[in-house]
């Protein structure tokens, strides 16, 4: 890997998923330093495989190029990094004052009965996750048939089109 991959790299999935979950930190009204910084990170990177997937299924379904998915994917991040851009400057903008801008409330809970609500969530979230794959598991050694699924498309830059089997 030569330094203009490692720099791509690191701008696709460290500063692209932290730009575009700053949006949601700002929404959200998260505070904290290192705290916010994961959040955004984290929220971001959901981001980009949602849009992902918005991209990614219809154009499979219209059998066309895995170039032309990347391309419009790539173009929706950069609309979306776009908006964030100017979110950021509206919020830290002089002539805005704190009282004018228009925030989202969530309802009035104390924190501890949000943190609690958040951490039953979790919890049943990381069970239910634990038992679908213990409950119906399906193991024929497949995993080989994803691999030559995603090196199929990218030799003929197709998607779901050449059978890998």
């Amino acid at each position: 890997m030569n330094s203009r991959e490692f720099v791509c790299l690191t701008m696709m999935f460290v500063a692209v998923p932290g730009w575009l979950g700053y949006m949601w930190t700002e929404l959200l009204r998260i505070q904290g330093g290192l705290r916010r910084v994961l959040y955004a990170w984290t929220i971001g990177f959901a981001v980009m495989l949602a849009a992902a997937q918005l991209v990614l299924v219809p154009l499979v379904a219209l059998q066309k190029p895995l170039t032309t998915a990347i391309g419009i994917w790539h173009m929706a991040l950069q609309v979306l990094a776009v908006a964030n851009f100017l979110l950021w400057l509206v919020r830290h903008s002089e002539g805005v004052s704190e009282g004018k801008r228009k925030q989202i409330r969530l309802p009035k809970l104390r924190r501890d009965v949000w943190q609690l609500l958040f951490g039953v969530l979790a919890v049943a979230l990381v069970l239910l996750q634990a038992y679908l794959p213990a409950r119906y598991q399906h193991s024929d050694d497949d995993d080989a048939r994803f691999i030559a699924e995603e090196v199929s498309a990218f030799e003929h830059n197709t998607m779901y089109l050449e059978s890998p089997i």
